[in-house]
């Protein structure tokens, strides 16, 4: 009888010592399987966003003649000469008289930079009416603060001071 138990003790002794040798390789195996679930799972996810980032990049090319537009609107520099020059070319299609324009860059780091504007014309009322539209409809991108009129003192030749806002990067 001592052979029967012998064989059931070492058996038992032999699962154990089995089951005590492989217990912490099968966790380890059980962590290695769920880190790979997980960087499967992020490798999906940067798939994805990357998809959506080449999706976003073909739908800006569709922009792009809009965005060069905005670049028109909001130039990269303040450049004074072209500004007189678009106001310029504003009031004389308007056909009012450009007589005074004053400018002055607002200083700071802040992106767009306000170009605060002091424009004084003269003309009859639908050349004003005119530079109002005009102005708002021009490329660059211009903000009417205020206005001024002065009442004509002979004619209908009114002159009017406009409060306006640039902005440019």
């Amino acid at each position: 009888m001592n052979r029967p138990l012998f064989s059931i003790v070492f058996l038992a002794g032999a699962t154990l010592t089995a089951f005590l040798f492989t217990w912490p390789s099968l966790r380890d195996f059980q962590f290695l399987q769920e880190e790979k679930r997980s960087k499967a799972t992020e490798f999906e996810n940067r798939e994805e966003y990357f998809a959506n980032l080449t999706s976003l990049q073909t739908q800006f090319k569709n922009f792009e003649p809009e965005l060069r537009k905005l670049d028109y609107a909001l130039p990269q520099d303040s450049s004074l000469p072209s500004l007189y020059q678009l106001l310029q070319e504003i009031a004389s299609g308007s056909g009012v008289v450009l007589k005074a324009i004053s400018a002055q860059v607002a200083k700071g780091d802040t992106a767009p930079k306000a170009i605060d504007l002091q424009v004084t014309v003269a003309g009859p009322y639908e050349s004003l009416k005119q530079f109002l539209e005009s102005s708002q409809n021009a490329w660059r991108l211009l903000f009417i603060d205020s206005v001024s009129f002065v009442s004509p003192k002979t004619g209908s030749s009114f002159e009017v001071s406009f409060r306006m806002q640039a902005y440019s990067y």
